[in-house]
């Protein structure tokens, strides 16, 4: 796919489904009020640490599988107890944070549009890459939203396509498509249509 996208009248139909979801997005205050993440207080981690275990513990030994945690991007700027997070320029309002050895190495950041998630960014830091090539780091966290979304009683979980991230260029589009289109379809997320500009996966609780 093109860095322009499909044709002009679909980017149109998507450019006014965006300006309707923006005009709904949970504003920051609200957030805090529903608890850190999409789960209340510290139930995110139940639901969270497994899915990080899982995907580490064919790739690394049972004993530092302990180095490596996930962190909510609120909880983060609350109480800061990871370093390198100010390295992350955030996309979206929610965030999960993956640290290792107390340091970040990656995120994922979302927004909440209703009762959807919307995923806009996948990310991981540069000159951390050999904590990041062990394992699917973004395919992780990718995971982690959708069960968090899941148990939370979304309806929906969207991912914005490498094409239309506000970040893009040329150079970029290899890894864009493969962070967010490439991990989207591992997933069994749904093709962006004429509806919809993301891919997107109905959730059932």
């Amino acid at each position: 796919m093109s860095v322009n996208g499909i044709n002009r009248k679909t980017r149109r139909r998507h450019s006014a489904i965006e300006a309707r979801e923006r005009r709904k997005l949970v504003r920051e205050d609200e957030l805090r009020k529903s608890g850190l993440i999409l789960l209340r207080g510290e139930e995110w981690k139940e639901v969270a640490t497994p899915i990080l275990i899982n995907y580490l513990r064919s790739r690394i030994p049972m004993q530092t599988i302990g180095e490596y945690c996930i962190v909510s991007k609120k909880a983060e700027a609350w109480s800061p107890t990871i370093t390198g997070t100010n390295s992350i320029c955030w996309d979206a309002f929610c965030g999960l944070i993956l640290a290792c050895n107390g340091v970040a190495i990656g995120c994922i950041g979302y927004s909440i549009v209703g009762k959807k998630v919307i995923v806009q960014q996948i990310q991981g830091r540069k000159g951390r890459e050999a904590h990041l090539r062990i394992f699917e780091w973004d395919l992780m966290l990718l995971d982690i939203v959708v069960a968090l979304a899941t148990m939370s009683g979304f309806v929906r979980v969207d991912v914005q396509p490498g094409h239309r991230n506000k970040w893009l260029n040329t150079e970029r589009l290899p890894s864009f498509l493969r962070l967010y289109d490439g991990n989207a379809k591992k997933l069994g997320f749904a093709n962006p249509d004429k509806i919809s500009p993301n891919f997107y996966l109905a959730l059932t609780s």
